[in-house]
């Protein structure tokens, strides 16, 4: 996997505020080896509940060194596709929804899901990467 699909993002400085202010970032990469989850497919529930428990136990494995989360955190996905083919980002959601439920429950990183706990998640469309198809995960803690 390319080294700067690991790296945590740049932030900013907020005006006015001193460094103790900038968010903490985790972020961890899933690689995409399965059919992701689409909210338009039609499948049979026992397929998708298949999926579903596929993308969990990626995502257990790839967020294992993550730390727990103090506080509110704001989820970014981003989608690194293997191909330039047009798609929509948001229809990917039900994947999304398969690896945050999995940073709730066994993993313990977050409290809960719910908005009270979570900022999002937003999904992204990234570049593309024919070798390293991904999706990439930045845990942005917004503080106690």
């Amino acid at each position: 996997m390319p080294e700067t699909a690991l790296r945590a993002p740049t932030v900013p400085r907020r005006a006015g505020k001193g460094p103790s202010s900038l968010p903490h970032v985790q972020r961890f990469a899933i690689p995409i080896i399965l059919p992701l989850l689409n909210a338009n497919d039609r499948a049979h529930w026992a397929a998708q509940n298949r999926l579903i428990r596929h993308w969990k136990w990626v995502t257990i494995s790839a967020a294992a060194r993550i730390e727990p989360v103090q506080g509110r955190v704001h989820i970014v996905a981003t989608l690194h596709m293997p191909t330039r083919r047009s798609y929509d980002a948001g229809n990917y959601y039900p994947t999304l929804k398969a690896c945050v439920d999995a940073l709730v429950a066994p993993l313990r990183i977050l409290v809960d899901d719910d908005n009270t706990h979570v900022i999002g998640p937003d999904l992204r469309a990234g570049d593309t990467d024919p070798k390293h198809p991904r999706i990439v995960i930045d845990l942005i803690e917004e503080g106690l």
